[in-house]
């Protein structure tokens, strides 16, 4: 998946991507943060999973919204990152262990291999294995907070904005 710094936001609003989310820090105060952030500093994706992996470790539970991307921690030590527009995620904690995550960034794309997809199924959020296409519903999953957040960030954006995210289709 790749986002064009001079693209228009997926967020849907209407600002040039680097101008807008690109541009947004992230802290751990909050359940949901979207900060401005400090012109001379730009939070980066691979830095917000790394305060994530940091929350599940503590196993403290965390949602943070950052673009496209919704992120969460549970108090099991689990953490995830799920893309909103195709319903792909990867695990980035598995019981208050970092795990390694294929992401590849610079300022103008975001690059990440996808091990899983994501749904929601009776209230619960289901994931479904890229690999070997075993189905796992995530119980310990803030899933109402999930699925509210996703529906909302997802009626904001047009056709042609979720287009604009995946450059590489």
């Amino acid at each position: 998946m790749k986002i064009g710094r001079n693209d228009a936001c997926p967020c849907g609003s209407g600002k040039k991507y680097k101008r807008c989310c690109a541009g947004k820090s992230v802290t751990s105060a909050s359940p949901i943060s979207q900060e401005e952030s400090n012109p001379q500093k730009r939070t980066t994706l691979g830095e917000v999973i790394s305060s994530m992996q940091q929350r599940a470790a503590e196993k403290k539970e965390m949602v943070q919204q950052i673009g496209v991307f919704l992120l969460y921690a549970d108090g099991d030590g689990d953490a995830w990152v799920l893309e909103l527009t195709d319903s792909d995620c990867i695990q980035v904690a598995k019981a208050g262990e970092p795990l390694d995550v294929p992401l590849e960034e610079d300022e103008q794309t975001i690059v990440i291999d996808w091990s899983h997809q994501f749904s929601f199924k009776n209230k619960a959020l289901q994931i479904i294995s890229y690999k070997d296409k075993k189905t796992e519903i995530l119980a310990a999953a803030p899933s109402q907070q999930l699925f509210a957040i996703r529906r909302k960030i997802l009626k904001k954006l047009s056709p042609d904005q979720i287009d604009q995210v995946h450059l590489d289709q």
